[in-house]
């Protein structure tokens, strides 16, 4: 069995490649992965804020890899 965290990592990773999907393409990308393991690490993810969920209809949703914000490089003042 694989662990959650290598779960997750490979959702993101899968993520990365795709774009944004719904939960159908991105379980098809990952046949190693049961539809449990896809379904509980994505909830997990998206209420950590590591992915985004937006409903594209009653029952589908469109999952989405958060980009973390880029923090500027603080410059001194001289």
């Amino acid at each position: 069995m694989v662990s959650t965290d290598r779960v997750e990592a490979t959702i993101l990773y899968e993520l990365e490649q795709l774009g944004p999907c719904g939960f159908d393409e991105l379980l098809r990308s990952l046949p190693d992965l049961s539809w449990d393991q896809v379904f509980e690490a994505v909830d997990f993810l998206s209420r950590n804020g590591r992915v985004t969920l937006q409903k594209r209809t009653r029952f589908e949703y469109l999952i989405s890899r958060r980009r973390e914000p880029t923090v500027p490089a603080l410059v001194p003042d001289r």
